[in-house]
């Protein structure tokens, strides 16, 4: 779980953190942004993932991300397996750079 610095908005991620269950659909969250306790949205393997192209097989599970942490300026920087980096408006959950 990541806390934005004005304490209204936060992320949480999956129970396997950056490792996604061998058996996962297209629709698995992986990330939920939240605001004021109010869900704001999920990010899908779907929305990183399409096709699941990029997910890196471990011996039981797939891995999805390197790491992720929320900037000074209260971004979500999410390093992706893959080699991308991406940001995410904490206060939307919207991607603001792929």
């Amino acid at each position: 779980m990541r806390v934005a610095d004005d304490g209204k908005h936060l992320v949480t991620e999956s129970d396997g953190m950056n490792l996604i269950p061998v058996d996962f659909t297209d629709d698995f969250v992986l990330l939920t942004f939240w605001r004021n306790g109010t869900k704001i949205r999920d990010v899908t393997v779907r929305d990183l993932f399409p096709g699941r192209q990029g997910l890196v097989r471990t011996v039981s599970h797939y891995a999805w991300r390197l790491g992720m942490d929320l900037d000074a300026q209260g971004w979500l920087l999410v390093s992706l397996i893959d080699g991308r980096t991406l940001l995410f408006d904490v206060g939307t959950g919207t991607f603001i750079k792929k």
